[in-house]
């Protein structure tokens, strides 16, 4: 006997009706899976955090605990050495100790900063170093066998081991962490945002900072170029450079090419510059070896 239209009309809505709920539960699934994927990687990050700041710093270089630095290491010997830093293998390749914990320790090295990215597969996975992940091992070992700057006896030093010049406009965008991390290694600085306080003269305590520093770091930008005092302060160092024959200036190169500083400074082209591409964590190193030999 043919269906009514009433029936087809209610046996059309039932299967509407069963299509939505199977979507709905579909969703429901993919919304718990989500949810419990991302309470694993939560757990996952904060565990990794909670190992990273248990571990001890050197001279301002973080060290990676016993298996991020197994994994660094493993990651850098099959590294190719090609320029987009991409380093990818089969997960079986990974040291066996490490599999369990395999997603913990990338996100460890994202964390510690020695990759940028990583991805995992299954039965492949791929990461991409930082220029602090390939330095780390050279960096390891001489942040532990360079002696902090603090360590220098007092009686061998000015009252401040490098003075910064600057452009002000630096300051947030680059400056301020720079001096933070050239702090950390206990490194007397002179810094016009600590050092001139409320009624002061600055002109007079500026100057006094040139007299009283071992060394300069000359943050040289786009904003550094044509300033009254930046180039006064440039001056005053060349001047007491030339006097001495002895190592003053650290010309550092913030979004400037070494074109822009010849083209500014000749008088600087001759002296070793470095670029802002370096990390705070490595200038503040090449500072300290600076002291050390200074101080010796």
């Amino acid at each position: 006997m043919p269906k009514s239209s009433l029936e087809k009309t209610l046996e059309k809505q039932m299967k509407e009706s069963k299509k939505q709920a199977d979507a709905t539960a579909r969703r429901e699934k993919a919304d718990m899976r989500d949810n419990q994927r991302q309470a694993n990687d939560a757990a996952r990050r904060e565990r990794a955090r909670s190992i990273i700041d248990g571990q001890p710093t050197r001279n301002g270089l973080r060290i990676l605990d016993g298996n991020a630095e197994q994994l660094l290491r493993f990651i850098l010997d099959i590294y190719d050495g090609g320029d987009g830093n991409r380093v990818w293998s089969s997960t079986d390749n990974v040291p066996e100790n490490l599999q369990p914990s395999f997603s913990l320790e990338l996100e460890k090295l994202i964390m510690y900063g020695v990759i940028s990215s990583a991805s995992n597969y299954g039965p492949t996975w791929e990461a991409y170093l930082t220029p602090k992940g390939k330095s780390y091992f050279t960096d390891k070992e001489v942040a532990q066998n360079t002696t902090p700057a603090y360590e220098v006896s007092a009686t061998q030093r000015k009252q401040y081991d490098v003075f910064i010049s600057h452009a002000s406009k630096d300051k947030l965008a680059y400056v301020d962490s720079l001096y933070v991390s050239l702090r950390r290694l206990g490194i007397h600085i002179f810094y016009d945002s600590e050092e001139i306080t409320w009624g002061d003269n600055w002109k007079d305590v500026i100057l006094d900072g040139v007299a009283k520093s071992e060394f300069a770091i000359i943050v040289i930008s786009k904003s550094f170029f044509g300033r009254e005092w930046t180039e006064r302060e440039l001056n005053e160092f060349l001047q007491r450079q030339n006097e001495s024959e002895q190592k003053i200036i650290l010309p550092l190169l913030y979004e400037v090419s070494y074109e822009d500083l010849k083209n500014h400074y000749p008088e600087l082209e001759f002296i070793q510059s470095i670029n802002s591409d370096k990390s705070f964590e490595e200038i503040a190193i090449l500072m300290a070896k600076e002291l050390i030999k200074r101080y010796r």
